[in-house]
């Protein structure tokens, strides 16, 4: 579940509290959260994560800051803890997934061997790539009415992602394929409506488990999804959340 992140009392960042979590559905009882524990993280945020658990349905809940998604290591958007939005063009996603893009499309190859145990290497870039064309719809194994439904949950033209999955099929290196990306994204708004085009696209994609966020402070919660729109259907809050795992190839820059 994605809520703000802002500074407490004492300086550290904390969550705001849900009016509900992401394991009732239709007919149950209402929630009763807890805090259970905090989570200590070694990537992704770079900061402890809450951790809740629900009384009545007995299931526990990562609570995760704007910009990030379970199981990520970076960041999907370039957006602080509290949702706000910074930077613009394409090198505002220098540190997030969509970071091998921006390099790509620049001409700037990583490391065809790991340096100090970082990510930033040949086959993390390539990965990157394949992972980032299925997101924004410019992968040219794509039918056009999946691309078509990309553009809708981006809420942007179709013709850039058209475009970008032309330009691949023609020139299928890694630079061509982060043009078409950074393409993309630089259809995209600087402002708070950007992650969620992201993870409404992401999950489409089926990177990531469906995107809840509360109505608002403490209220009930609403899925990001085109299709929790249709009338008398509730978020299908269990779906799994996973990362794409696209096998890298061994291309040459």
């Amino acid at each position: 579940m994605v809520v703000p992140y802002r500074p407490g009392a004492d300086g550290r960042l904390v969550p705001e509290i849900p009016g509900e979590g992401p394991c009732r559905d239709p007919g149950d009882g209402p929630c009763r959260l807890v805090t259970d524990h905090w989570r200590e993280r070694t990537t992704g945020p770079g900061f402890p994560l809450l951790v809740m658990r629900c009384l009545t349905h007995r299931r526990g809940f990562t609570l995760y800051p704007h910009g990030h998604v379970p199981y990520g290591r970076e960041a999907i958007a370039p957006v602080a803890p509290d949702g706000a939005s910074s930077g613009t063009g394409p090198g505002r996603f220098v540190g997030t997934v969509f970071e091998a893009a921006v390099d790509a499309s620049r001409g700037r190859p990583w490391p065809r061997e790991r340096r100090d145990g970082g990510h930033a290497w040949w086959p993390t870039m390539w990965h990157r790539l394949a992972q980032a064309e299925v997101w924004l719809g410019v992968s040219p194994e794509l039918g056009e009415k999946l691309r078509e439904r990309r553009a809708a949950d981006l809420e942007a033209d179709l013709l850039p992602l058209t475009e970008g999955a032309r330009g691949i099929e023609a020139a299928p290196g890694y630079r061509s394929r982060g043009r078409a990306v950074v393409k993309v994204l630089g259809e995209l708004p600087a402002d708070r409506s950007l992650l969620y085009r992201l993870l409404r696209a992401g999950h489409a994609a089926g990177l990531f488990g469906e995107p809840l966020v509360p109505v608002r402070p403490g209220g009930p919660l609403r899925s990001l999804t085109r299709e929790a729109a249709t009338p008398g259907r509730r978020p299908r809050a269990r779906d799994p959340p996973r990362i794409c795992d696209l096998p890298p190839a061994d291309r040459r820059p």
